[in-house]
């Protein structure tokens, strides 16, 4: 039986850059979601939104959850609203322009809350709904 979870692929921000030092904007890389397709004692076998796959050592993926927003539209749809509540009539906290990583808080199953993290300004946390994500399973509840 095969094992199929989401997680997070770390990629760093350079050679360059040490383990101790950090980077400006406080990153110390960009988190893309992958799925873990296969398992093999310490490597993963992870696919991207994209649908490319590969084996990477199971030490550079995080369990943190990110989702890509809506990245099967990107150059064709307009902003994705992010909204206050998880109700479609609520207010819209943001834009976002499809392929934006998104934090993942929790998910009801239709809903998602996702935090979108930026540098040098406040967090901003809202809901989308969650057929709108890239990096969680359809009707998936997360905690």
């Amino acid at each position: 039986m095969r094992k199929t979870v989401l997680a997070v692929a770390l990629l760093t921000c350079g050679a360059a850059v040490a383990a101790t030092e950090e980077p400006p904007g406080g990153r110390r890389g960009t988190g893309l979601p992958v799925e873990i397709v296969a398992e093999f004692e310490t490597w993963r076998r992870i696919r991207d939104s994209e649908g490319t796959e590969g084996w990477v050592l199971h030490s550079l993926l995080s369990g943190r959850r990110t989702a890509l927003v809506a990245p099967w539209t990107k150059g064709v749809a307009a902003p994705i609203a992010l909204l206050e509540r998880p109700e479609d009539n609520a207010e819209s906290v943001a834009r976002l322009q499809p392929g934006v990583i998104t934090g993942v808080k929790d998910c009801g199953g239709a809903w998602c809350r996702v935090v979108i993290v930026l540098d040098g300004a406040r967090d901003v946390t809202g809901y989308i709904r969650q057929e709108k994500l890239w990096g969680v399973y359809p009707n998936e509840k997360v905690e």
